[in-house]
């Protein structure tokens, strides 16, 4: 799994180079964003709960026309939320990295200049560790999302972007019996889009 993200920049970029496109045709583009992420779901074992923080982050895409309602999305997102643990009356904070990165074909609907998107997402989600007052590594995961979005032209080049998103992600203690958080994220993005 640890090779999935070349992988997938690799079947990117082959998808970009092979696929014919005419003369002054859209054949894909980058999109940059900021991004809000609040998890939906947390961990809790008698009266200890673990949870996931509300964070922002920031993000790069980039997609490829497979025909004029289908293209394939590449995204890479860094979040640094704070793992909250709450026991005995005491809560402890820690930020910990949080790598998501996905890849799926978009469907486009609607024939005017707006574009609207969505479609399923492959992500694997590739966690930081906490160092301090303990060593602890959270397991790396593949898993599933749905995204939808919207690009609004403002230039011949130039749109504006905002988009939903919805994985399936939990975080594992790398040892014996570890717990799992649920984070289960939605993932707000807004940003701007350049085609080429």
């Amino acid at each position: 799994m640890r090779r999935f993200a070349g992988l997938a920049l690799a079947a990117l970029a082959a998808a970009l180079f092979v696929s014919p496109a005419l003369a002054g045709e859209e054949r894909g583009g980058i999109r940059y964003f900021g991004e809000f992420m609040a998890p939906s779901s947390d961990y809790k074992v008698g009266d200890t709960q673990t949870k996931l923080t509300s964070t922002l982050g920031v993000g790069l895409g980039a997609y490829v026309k497979a025909n004029d309602w289908i293209t394939i999305d590449f995204d890479v997102k860094f979040l640094k939320p704070e793992v909250r643990v709450a026991a005995n009356g005491e809560v402890g904070k820690k930020r910990v990295r949080v790598l998501p990165i996905t890849i799926g074909p978009m469907f486009h609907f609607g024939d005017g200049d707006w574009h609207f998107y969505a479609g399923p997402e492959l992500a694997y989600m590739n966690y930081g560790k906490i160092s301090e007052p303990e060593n602890v590594k959270f397991k790396s995961q593949l898993t599933w999302g749905v995204k939808a979005g919207l690009d609004v032209p403002l230039s011949q080049r130039w749109s504006g972007s905002v988009a939903v998103e919805y994985i399936d992600a939990k975080m594992t203690v790398d040892m014996d019996g570890g717990p799992d958080l649920k984070p289960k994220p939605v993932i707000v993005s807004f940003g701007a889009t350049y085609r080429f």
